[in-house]
Formats: C-alpha cells, sequence, structure tokens
C-alpha cells in the first residue's frame, strides 16, 4: 500500500497548494521538488525527465524556437516553463512552501504549465481521432449520385437531348451541405429538382447545372439530415449543346457529388 507522501509525489504542486505535502517530508538540504535522493530536476516524477525548469532552451521552449506545435497547421501557443526554485540568501535551495507568496506563485505557475501540457496534448490527439470522446463519430463525406433513369437513350449522350434521373439511398445518416456536378460550361445540363426525402432544396425554377460545377464559388445547400430509409434525388435535362474537347455520339458519365456530414459506423 502506498503511503500519503508517495501519492503526493505523483502531483507535487497540486499536494503542495492543497497542504498534503509538508515541508518535514522533504530533507532540508533538497532542491526544489526534489526527492530524498536529490537526484531528480523539477518534474522528474512527472515523466519529463532530467530538465531543469528554469533553463533557457530545456523541455517546454520549443514552441518560442518555432518546434514544439508548430506542424505547418498553426502553431499552439508557447507553454512558458515554470519559475526557477526559490534559494535561500546564501544560495541553498528550500522546501516549497504554499504559504510564502513567492513559493505559491511559482507552484501554480507549475501547475499550470503542466495541466497546459495535457491540453496541448489533448489537442494534436484530436487530429488523429476527433471522436475519441464523442458518443457519435461524425464526418465529413462525399455521397455521389449518377443518372439511372434516362426519357430517350440509356445513357447521356453528347448531342442528343435527353430527360434523367438520379437517385440513391445512404448507408448512414447524411446531411448535405455543398453538391457539385461535373459540368464545366452553362447550358450543358439543367436541373429540374434536388430533393432529399420529400424536401425539395430547389425553390422556383430551372437550374443551370454550371451553377453547381467545380468552378462555382460560394454555392451551398441546406438539406435536412437523410436517413438510410429516405432517397437523395436530382432530376434535370441534357441539352444537345457539345463543349469542347467532346465530340457529337460519345456518351458522358455525369456525377452529382453531395458533400456534408455523415456518422461513421466502425
Amino acid at each position: 500500500m502506498q503511503t500519503v507522501r508517495q501519492l503526493a509525489l505523483r502531483d507535487m504542486p497540486t499536494a503542495a497548494l492543497l497542504g498534503t505535502l509538508a515541508a518535514s517530508s522533504v530533507s532540508g538540504d533538497a532542491s526544489f521538488g526534489m526527492d530524498r535522493r536529490g537526484r531528480a530536476d523539477f518534474g522528474e516524477d512527472y515523466g519529463i525527465g532530467g530538465y531543469s525548469i528554469g533553463r533557457p532552451g530545456g523541455f517546454g521552449m520549443e514552441a518560442a524556437s518555432g518546434g514544439f506545435g508548430d506542424d505547418g497547421y498553426g502553431a499552439d501557443a508557447a507553454l512558458a516553463p515554470p519559475m526557477s526554485a526559490p534559494t535561500h540568501a546564501g544560495g541553498g535551495s528550500m522546501v516549497p512552501n504554499p504559504h510564502n507568496p513567492r513559493h505559491h506563485h511559482a507552484l501554480l505557475q507549475a501547475w499550470h504549465y503542466m495541466h497546459g501540457r495535457k491540453a496541448h496534448t489533448g489537442r494534436r490527439l484530436a487530429l488523429l481521432n476527433p471522436n475519441e470522446h464523442s458518443d457519435v463519430k461524425v464526418e465529413a463525406y462525399v455521397f455521389s449520385l449518377n443518372p439511372s433513369q434516362f426519357a430517350t437513350t440509356p445513357t447521356l449522350v453528347w448531342g442528343t437531348a435527353n430527360g434523367w434521373t438520379a437517385f440513391k439511398n445512404p448507408q448512414v445518416p447524411f446531411r448535405a451541405e455543398r453538391v457539385f456536378v461535373n459540368v464545366n460550361f452553362p447550358g450543358v445540363a439543367y436541373l429540374e429538382n434536388i430533393q432529399a426525402a420529400n424536401v425539395n432544396a430547389q425553390i422556383g425554377s430551372t437550374a443551370d447545372a454550371f451553377s453547381f460545377s467545380p468552378l462555382a464559388v460560394g454555392t451551398k445547400l441546406s438539406l435536412p439530415t437523410l436517413p438510410p430509409q429516405n432517397t437523395m434525388q436530382v432530376q434535370g435535362t441534357w441539352t444537345t449543346f457539345i463543349p469542347p474537347a467532346f465530340q457529337s455520339g460519345q456518351s458522358f458519365l455525369m456525377a452529382i457529388d453531395f458533400q456534408g456530414w455523415a456518422t461513421v459506423i466502425a
């Protein structure tokens, strides 16, 4: 069974602030935060290693030099290292005393430093697993539709007018926020409706598919969340206009891509 002092040494700044680590429990000639062996620098009990808390360029100073947290995605604010250990006028180190204003400030700074490191670690891990502490796992996905019903020919053919319908059910709950159609010229295709379940997101008359091309800017829709039992459906027409680089009579696969959020099943 571990003693109270052994438990307190696991988190010495917090223990000192709470008064559970008495001055008499540490030898009088020990350095600030050191154990009785006198071999560990401040933070050794926390797995930091032999780094001095006030030493320039030591552990925790990487952010200031462009290392720690500087990964190209936006560097986090630098974590200020704790203050150096308080000393006697004669140069000897003192046992931390939370009632001493100078010691109290150093202990608080050390406590915030340690918890700041934990928070920073959590932010980095969230990049690898953003759903780690969530009861529902949600990620960004693409839900693609292709025309499968045609009014005339069995496919979309350049130079031949045709009406078409594209529909599909998602395998998981999906909420679309953007839609893209792979046409790069106006007048190639027109959209009659964009419908999620029984909600039509297209109000009014016909829309040019070019408005939803990859070249369009700021296109955004607000569609209801679509459960797997409901269908996403798009209807439209195909014109006789043939853009450059295509030839009359060639078939073309139209891709209608909905981008949005879906639950993750894993």
